[in-house]
């Protein structure tokens, strides 16, 4: 029987196998966020409440579990490349819990092409120097806008 993949944007969560892969590299992510980020892809778009996550993630425990809550979400945020200011992957829902907010696609691991690679490999890689400042954020703005969408980028100065 082939195990479920689950595809959101560059990256894509082999439950079965624990691993969480960003254009196939695997990428580090301690168990109980990978069980969190579980939870919150099984329900996209809908809210998983904080006691929710406390049930799955801390059954029968009975300590403040708000530090390692925040902990979990921090830490899958640092993994995806998102944050909870502008988020496009997880976000907040004030007082209430986390909804998974990205396009969600399930499909068995037997029936999923690889990717095609979306730049060459040299473009991630790429860290670039502005007035003396290391902006390696434009490399990975570039190769994840080829991975979504064409971009026309203007820079001047």
């Amino acid at each position: 029987m082939p195990s479920r993949v689950i595809r959101f944007g560059i990256f894509t969560l082999e439950p079965g196998n624990g691993a969480l892969l960003k254009r196939g590299t695997p990428v580090k992510l301690q168990d109980q966020s990978f069980q969190m980020l579980s939870i919150l892809l099984e329900r996209p778009n809908q809210v998983v409440t904080r006691e929710e996550l406390r049930a799955h993630l801390w059954p029968d425990t009975y300590v403040d579990f708000d530090l390692a809550l925040n902990t979990a979400v921090r830490k899958i945020r640092r993994a995806l490349g998102d944050s909870a200011e502008n988020p496009r992957f997880i976000e907040t829902v004030p007082k209430r819990g986390y909804r998974f907010i990205a396009p969600v696609e399930e499909v068995q691991a037997e029936d999923r092409p690889m990717p095609p690679d979306p730049a060459p490999s040299s473009l991630e890689a790429m860290a670039w120097h502005i007035e003396g400042r290391r902006c390696s954020w434009i490399g990975e703005f570039i190769s994840e806008s080829v991975q979504r969408e064409r971009r026309v980028v203007r820079a001047s100065g």
